[in-house]
């Protein structure tokens, strides 16, 4: 093999593979990045066998092969090569030469023959998402999912397809994120699959502006847009009834400017006690105003912001960082925060917008 690309090529081909490359020492073919080149084409290739991305650059191809290249180490030349042109070539040994200017890299590589191939898709439902409207329904689910591979479950985001509509939601059990979207098919589609949310965090991050064309099948997703083709296992289990967790009525409705509601709450959080892990603040709503406040052993904050507020007077409490997440996700000027009672849940949405809900289950106060 015999190539020449560019640097700032040669890097996206690696970025846009390399976390899925495993980190594990199970097998140490997989810690390797695969590099095949052909057609004027570098291909690279990553996969944990959980999840997986390839990704095409153009480059000068002289002569074409293929070889597994530690990830870490490459990534690691490339991210430190100047702004040239670089020449890769593979010996018949599988050693790889990077060259450029007057300086020489060499990399033990290993043989590209057992490195592991994409699933093969069977029996799938097939439909397209517009790029912008993929990367506002991860980011405004994917917060709220879990972090404990204990409870694997909750690592993913749920997609429910009902007709043309697309659901996802994301929950850790202690706050449930859930968002609307819409989807183009050939025909209606019904069905609930569960991704891992690394995987569609590595999406959000890629896609930029040409759709997403999705394969499903029963245990598989395929994402492909642009020069990327991204695939993960699904999750098995049974994701719970988020719609039955959603409060059917609400007695305040607060409508606060989001940026003034959420450096309020980050300038407050400050005080959450260290040694509480709810990280507790305070929220008293009390007629067109909303007192936000937190108290420790180091001191304490107290700000207060303008609200519109429909309902009495109310106290009650929140996991700081659980708000933060909320207000920070949203694309809005403004939020509606709806709450019930002191311990019931509290739901953030969006003003006259169905695209973005939020439910948060409060603290003691």
């Amino acid at each position: 093999m015999l190539a020449h690309i560019e640097k700032e090529q040669l890097l996206f081909g690696i970025n846009a593979v390399q976390k899925f490359v495993s980190t594990k020492n199970i097998m140490p073919i997989l810690s390797h990045i695969k590099i095949e080149a052909k057609d004027n084409l570098l291909l690279f290739t990553g996969t944990n066998l959980d999840m997986g991305a390839q990704c095409q650059v153009p480059a000068q191809v002289s002569q074409a092969g293929s070889a597994l290249i530690p990830a870490r180490h490459l990534a690691e030349i490339a991210r430190r090569l100047p702004d040239t042109s670089v020449s890769l070539e593979i010996s018949p040994q599988f050693e790889l030469t990077i060259r450029y200017e007057q300086s020489i890299f060499t990399l033990k590589t290993m043989d590209p023959e057992d490195f592991p191939s994409f699933p093969p898709i069977e029996n799938a439902a097939r439909f397209s998402v517009k790029a912008a409207d993929l990367k506002k329904m991860i980011k405004y689910s994917i917060f709220a999912a879990g972090a404990d591979e204990l409870r694997a479950l909750f690592t993913g985001i749920l997609w429910d397809l009902n007709g043309n509509a697309l659901t996802m939601v994301g929950t850790d059990t202690h706050r449930l994120a859930l968002s609307k979207g819409t989807v183009q098919t050939d025909q209606p589609l019904t069905g609930q699959f569960i991704i891992p949310s690394k995987a569609l965090g590595e999406l959000g991050r890629l896609i930029q502006d040409e759709d997403c064309q999705i394969v499903m099948t029963s245990n598989l997703a395929y994402f492909t847009f642009e020069n990327v083709v991204i695939y993960c296992r699904l999750l098995e289990g049974v994701f719970p009834d988020y719609r039955s967790v959603l409060p059917k009525e609400y007695l305040f409705k607060i409508r606060a400017r989001t940026r003034e509601f959420l450096d309020a709450v980050e300038r407050v959080a400050l005080f959450a006690a260290s040694n509480d892990d709810s990280r507790t603040v305070r929220l008293q709503i009390e007629s067109d105003r909303m007192k936000i406040f937190s108290q420790s052993e180091f001191g304490g904050g107290d700000e207060t912001i303008p609200v519109q507020n429909e309902g009495q007077d109310l106290l009650i409490a929140f996991n700081c960082h659980y708000l933060m997440d909320g207000l920070k996700s949203v694309e809005a000027e403004e939020i509606l925060f709806e709450l019930t009672e002191a311990l019931k849940p509290g739901v953030m949405r969006l003003i006259e917008d169905d695209s973005f809900t939020y439910l948060i289950l409060p603290v003691r106060a």
